[in-house]
């Protein structure tokens, strides 16, 4: 057969075709058997659910214990409505183990007699559990049924203790224990309420009180009392360990255990039904496999003959061998294979070369396509694109090194003249514009200083081979030509089309217009204290101008710096001369400067204080402070790291922005905060992320003399609640 077939697709096609049949005939038996193994874990399925049905049971007493606290109309309506769900819930089980019990292949394991018991256990469960839900009824709760009773006499003897100056304290707490009953309606309130009003008794004895006034609401709270603790003794007798909460819960057990045992029958009959059909199932698969493998063996062996010549050859070509030969004289398509392969090694052995010339940095040499599908060839020549990419961004980003280190040294050297002339503002402009002039390498330059009599006024202090007699005034005012314009407008004027006649550069040869003006304003913290200009026959590089304005930046603090130690000087001046005037009272001054330098340690120490209180306060707590209108105005690092969120982008946020919608710190809390101008606490469990946190806030506001609010400061502690075990 193997001679007759010419290519390994028809092989492949019979040995398919033959592993199909023997796949269908196992499939055929699978399906056969599918139906009925699904009915037997569906039956499984049921019977765990009855398990959970069983506890649900359970659930509803507990459940039925919370609303009569909780519901209002446990009484009127709930209690019925819980009865009979419970009844429904009951018949449902029951129902769901007859027709599981009838099953053929559970039936004949099951005794009539354990199912006649178990039914009995339902009926005596739901018995007791009516009586116990009808007993909980007649108690009721705040709103109906016998534990309402108490309220109208205990509100009345509550009147009467008011009313006593001696028992007045007796009435707040027969309210709080009366509350307390109601709110649990628990054994132990009602005991301690007929404590209470036998300790009342004892108490009215002692004092002499007349008891007329106080026998007739005791009695009748006493008899309430007594009337719900015949219910509770109903419901559970400690003397004899019996009642209805008793008999529920052992009619429960009886029927858990129960049906626990007859839950083991259908599980066990559910796991042999499933054994026996698994075992079959994967006895024929075992058969079918064991033929299929055969047919695949004896045409693996023949093809692995073929292959193996092709992996010896292949293998060489992997590790990057190009000097391996493939064989021309294979059988079947392996022929074709390997020509193709060799066709392949050629190929490789040009794009070789072609990343030799690359790796040379010779870009010259091309590489043609092989086709639309050739990757390696395609990424080759992207990978030459992106060298020659390399090579020009490399010359850019030289340039910006060159760039950044020229300004470097440029405002290491200005500094330095800045430093050196830090007394005369005239000396420094006119060192710092011709140090400018020449390291920039313009034409001309000048600096104006405002005029700080007149703000609106600049006036020229410094040029270095400026056109004087254009400015013979050396003033201009603030929106006077381009100086003007940039004063203004506090921005750089960088201006490469001159206007005719605006300035001209002059030499001993002639003069010429200059090509570029750059005016940069001097600022200081957004004032304006001058401006510079310069004036060249080139155009000034972007680094250049960067340079000039950084400079102008530092000029403007030296400048605001000369001013005020001038002032300084002045003053000082002004004051040796009024010294000979107070020379009398120097006795005096001396003592008021000892007093004024005791006050200003004292001030530092109480400073050094704060610091450290602030300190501990942003160490302890998380600090939100907010303006008035309840937007976030700043935070601490450490409720930053918890938010995980940069502190920029929580600023002019609303609280419930940031932490959550559910937040009680709102508008309102603010508004109130502004108009009491009062301290609160407050604490609230939010969720951050999946975590529950508890939030103890402290929110007060910061008031100035006058009593105006200036801000509000919340000191928040923030503490993950722990899963109760």
């Amino acid at each position: 057969m193997a001679s007759r077939i010419k290519h390994i697709t028809s092989r492949f096609w019979i040995h398919i075709i033959v592993s199909t049949l023997l796949l269908i005939l196992l499939l055929v038996f699978a399906l056969s058997a599918s139906y009925f193994k699904k009915e037997v874990i569906r039956i499984a399925e049921v019977n765990d659910n009855i398990t959970s049905k069983l506890e649900i049971l359970q659930y509803n007493y507990e459940k039925s214990l919370l609303l009569q606290k909780s519901d209002p109309a446990f009484v009127s309506t709930t209690c019925d409505k819980i009865i009979l769900e419970q009844k429904q819930l009951i018949k449902s089980i029951t129902d769901t183990i007859e027709k599981i019990s009838n099953l053929p292949y559970i039936k004949f394991s099951v005794e009539k007699s354990s199912l006649d018991t178990l039914y009995l256990f339902f009926d005596n469960y739901s018995i007791a559990f009516e009586k116990t839900l009808l007993s909980l009824k007649e108690m009721g709760n705040y709103n109906q049924g016998l534990a309402v009773s108490i309220i109208a006499p205990s509100n009345q003897l509550s009147d009467v203790l008011f009313r006593n100056t001696l028992l007045s304290q007796k009435s707040s707490e027969l309210k709080q224990k009366t509350n307390s009953f109601l709110l649990s309606l628990n054994a132990e309130s009602l005991v301690v309420l007929e404590q209470f009003c036998q300790d009342l008794k004892d108490q009215i004895i002692l004092e002499g009180i007349d008891p007329s006034q106080f026998d007739a609401p005791i009695y009748d709270l006493q008899k309430s009392l007594s009337d719900i603790k015949e219910v509770e003794t109903r419901l559970f007798d400690p003397a004899t360990n019996k009642g209805q909460l008793f008999d529920l819960n052992f009619f429960y057990n009886q029927t858990n255990h129960s049906y626990k045992r007859l839950s083991f029958i259908i599980n066990k009959n559910i796991k042999n039904v499933l054994f026996y059909w698994n075992f079959w199932l994967i006895f024929f698969a075992i058969i079918l496999i064991a033929v299929n493998f055969s047919l695949l063996f004896r045409f693996s062996r023949k093809l692995a003959r073929q292959l193996k010549s092709l992996l010896n050859s292949t293998i060489q070509l992997s590790k990057g061998s190009l000097e391996v030969e493939f064989s021309t004289n294979a059988a079947y398509e392996f022929n074709e294979l390997n020509l193709h392969l060799s066709t392949f090694k050629t190929h490789l052995t040009e794009k070789k070369n072609f990343v030799d010339k690359l790796l040379s940095k010779e870009f010259d040499r091309e590489i043609e396509l092989l086709s639309d599908k050739d990757e390696l060839g395609a990424k080759l020549i992207a990978l030459k694109e992106q060298m020659l990419s390399a090579k020009k961004e490399q010359e850019i980003h030289n340039k910006e090194t060159e760039s950044n280190r020229y300004i470097n040294e440029g405002l290491a050297k200005f500094a330095d003249i800045m430093r050196q002339n830090n007394n005369n503002t005239v000396a420094l402009g006119d060192s710092l514009i011709r140090a400018l002039v020449k390291h920039i390498e313009v034409q001309q330059g000048s600096i104006f200083l405002t005029d700080e009599e007149n703000e609106n006024r600049l006036n020229l202090i410094s040029a270095f081979a400026f056109d004087r007699k254009k400015y013979l005034t050396k003033t201009i005012q603030k929106g006077e030509g381009l100086v003007g314009t940039c004063a203004v407008e506090k921005n750089t004027i960088n201006l490469i089309e001159v206007p005719e006649e605006y300035i001209s550069i002059k030499s001993g040869l002639g003069d010429t217009p200059p090509r570029n003006i750059l005016i940069v304003p001097v600022m200081h913290e957004l004032t304006l204290v001058g401006v510079v200009e310069l004036a060249s026959l080139k155009i000034l590089n972007n680094y250049e101008i960067e340079l000039t304005e950084q400079i102008c930046a530092s000029l403007a603090s030296t400048i605001i710096t000369v001013r005020n130690n001038t002032k300084t000087a002045q003053l000082l001046e002004k004051s040796q001369q009024q010294a000979a005037e107070m020379a009398e009272q120097e006795e005096e001054m001396r003592q008021n400067m000892e007093e004024l330098k005791a006050t200003q340690e004292e001030s530092a120490r109480r400073e050094e204080e704060l610091i450290g209180i602030i300190e501990a306060i942003g160490t302890s707590f998380f600090v939100i402070e907010y303006n008035t209108d309840g937007t976030i105005s700043h935070i601490n690092e450490r409720l930053g790291r918890f938010l995980n969120q940069p502190v920029d982008s929580i600023i002019n946020r609303k609280h419930q922005e940031v932490f959550s919608t559910k937040s009680v710190i709102n508008s309102d809390l603010f508004s109130d905060l502004y108009k009491n101008r009062k301290s609160i606490n407050i604490t609230e469990t939010l969720y951050w992320g999946n975590r529950e946190y508890l939030y103890k806030h402290s929110i007060s506001p910061v008031l100035n003399k006058y009593s105006e609010v200036l801000k509000i400061i919340n000191l928040l502690t923030i503490e993950e609640k722990k899963p109760n075990n």
